[in-house]
């Protein structure tokens, strides 16, 4: 029986980059450790194996050499070999000096590739106002390098990636929500941001991908047409008398107005800069407030309840 090669033993392909070899490494010795596998002999010769191979392929000169002991891979085609030649030589770049495809994928997508620049967050009202903060998987699409691009070889469907054309990798991103947005509003968000000439290596081929922001409308506050809608039920005798009334307020705090006398029940009144603010700027808009008549509320939800 053919003994099996370090990246095999590691479970990568011969142009893994070393970060991958890495993770593999950390997985696979958690694995096989022998702490947590106790008197069991083949653990304990897969994690030997495991170390063997990490300790070959994380030094790059022992890979180098071990890499021109082996076989030749098999290719599909004369074009696809000289295209993983170059993948394979490119976790040797160095910040600055290279290509920076050098993080190789492997996954196959699932969906066409202008999806993997879109993403959707949903953010409550104070979310809006004040801005917020989220993590979001972000997937890098590569173009395969075994059928450039194309999705095929010889008019069969590349086997690499599946007929797309190309490749994702995935890998979470912290991106920053500014306050001041209305819903359905997009943003770029810069995958590059904070990166250093350290990591460079790891940089997507992207630069940026597009960010829509949804209302979480779960809560007792509406948008229309970029306003903020609510109903309150406030007692028959303080509509008629009127007076002062507390609600809560978009922001998560609450805030008291005065209702006016003789205020008829499923009135709208208009409560000046207690809405979103506009833009950037410190100004809010306007926050629409219907009142109802406590007890008249409660003889219409009974109406319909015998109907």
């Amino acid at each position: 029986m053919q003994k099996r090669t370090h990246y095999e033993v590691l479970g990568v392909e011969r142009n893994a980059h070393p970060t991958q070899i890495k993770s593999q490494h950390r997985r696979l010795a958690k694995q096989y450790h022998p702490d947590l596998n106790p008197g069991d002999p083949k653990a304990s010769q897969q994690f030997r194996e495991v170390q063997a191979a990490y300790d070959v392929l994380s030094d790059q000169d022992k890979r180098r050499r071990y890499d021109e002991t082996l076989r030749p891979e098999p290719v599909d085609s004369f074009e696809s070999f000289h295209e993983n030649v170059r993948s394979y030589r490119s976790y040797e770049a160095r910040p600055g000096t290279g290509t920076r495809r050098a993080a190789r994928p492997v996954n196959r997508p699932h969906q066409p590739r202008a999806a993997y620049s879109n993403y959707t967050v949903f953010l409550s009202l104070q979310e809006l106002f004040r801005g917020a903060r989220r993590t979001l998987t972000v997937g890098q699409t590569y173009t395969c390098g075994r059928c450039r691009g194309t999705g095929k070889i010889d008019f069969m469907t590349c086997k690499r990636c599946g007929g797309y054309g190309f490749l994702v990798s995935y890998h979470n991103q912290d991106i920053v929500i500014p306050p001041g947005l209305q819903p359905d509003m997009q943003i770029r968000i810069d995958l590059n941001q904070g990166q250093t000439e350290d990591d460079i290596l790891d940089a997507p081929i992207r630069t940026n991908v597009s960010v829509t922001v949804k209302l979480d409308d779960s809560g007792p506050f509406e948008m229309r047409d970029n306003q903020i809608y609510t109903t309150t039920l406030v007692p028959a005798e303080l509509l008629e008398t009127g007076g002062s009334w507390t609600i809560p307020d978009p922001l998560g705090d609450e805030f008291t107005f005065t209702i006016p006398p003789h205020t008829l029940s499923g009135t709208t009144l208009k409560l000046r800069k207690h809405g979103l603010r506009l833009g950037a700027s410190s100004r809010r808009g306007h926050l629409f407030c219907t009142v109802l008549a406590a007890n008249l509320a409660h003889t219409t939800s009974e109406v319909k309840d015998k109907e």
